[in-house]
Order: structure tokens, then C-alpha cells, then sequence
């Protein structure tokens, strides 16, 4: 829950809107391709852990 709220506030310091998750990480995308810098999604083959597109 602490790498969702520090990439909410690193989101926020640029100025970009936040995704909010709710606890529920089925509605993340499973893949960056696709997404623009900033965005979060989900890497199912890495335990689930929600990174950010850079």
C-alpha cells in the first residue's frame, strides 16, 4: 500500500491525475504497451506489483 501512495504523490507533484485502485488491482492493466508515462499497471508475472510507465 506504500508504493501506491508514494506514486500517487510523485503523480500529483507533476500535475497528472492519480489512478485509484480501491484495494482491487483487476482493474489495472496487465501490460504497458500501450499506456502513456505515467499511467500504472499491474505486472502479473512479477507477483502482481504495480509499477508506473515511465
Amino acid at each position: 500500500m506504500a508504493g501506491i501512495q508514494e506514486l500517487s504523490q510523485k503523480l500529483d507533484a507533476l500535475g497528472k491525475p492519480t489512478a485509484s485502485t480501491n484495494g482491487n488491482i483487476s482493474n489495472l492493466p496487465t501490460s504497458p504497451i500501450g499506456l502513456s508515462v505515467g499511467d500504472l499497471w499491474c505486472d502479473t508475472d512479477n507477483d502482481n506489483v504495480i509499477k508506473q510507465v515511465r
